[in-house]
């Protein structure tokens, strides 16, 4: 997945200040934009915690284990604070606790996600058969689609 924002960190910011401070709607913000109300929320929330550092480009993702997940739906669930209360206060994303309460509402499973660098390279690791590839595809296949285990069983990126 790509990580080129849409928006320079000035830019956030300076929708930040105009929604903060009231010098533009939220709406006018927003269709100028093109973003949803929920972004510049988001984004307000991040640039009252950080500053403009908020804004950072991310080089890599975070490691939440499955339990973590579960805890921090369970408190939005019973209403003990909201996904950008919660997002502040654990130092995650309000848009990534909204992709885990609507999993953990669909019924998918959260699972524990722990990157593993050292699996996406951009060239292969080694040669591999026609007959290997097969086999590596439909043990990916028969493993829930785990490609980042598979690519380390194997040594293939």
């Amino acid at each position: 997945m790509s990580r080129k924002e849409r928006f320079t960190p000035q830019e956030k910011e300076q929708a930040c200040i105009d929604y903060i401070e009231g010098n533009r709607s939220r709406s006018e913000i927003c269709s100028e934009l093109h973003i949803s109300t929920r972004t510049i929320q988001d984004w307000a929330a991040i640039y009252k915690k950080y500053g403009v550092a908020g804004f950072a480009k991310k080089t890599k993702n975070c490691s939440y284990s499955k339990q973590f997940k579960i805890e921090i739906v369970e408190k939005y669930i019973r209403g003990e604070a909201s996904s950008i209360e919660l997002g502040n206060q654990y130092d995650i994303s309000s848009s990534l606790l909204r992709r885990w309460i609507q999993m953990y509402n669909a019924n998918i499973e959260l699972k524990d996600y722990y990157p593993k660098q050292e699996v996406y390279m951009a060239e292969a690791r080694r040669k591999t058969t026609k007959e290997e590839r097969k086999k590596i595809v439909e043990y990916c296949l028969n493993n829930n689609r785990d490609y980042k285990d598979t690519a380390a069983k194997f040594d293939v990126s």
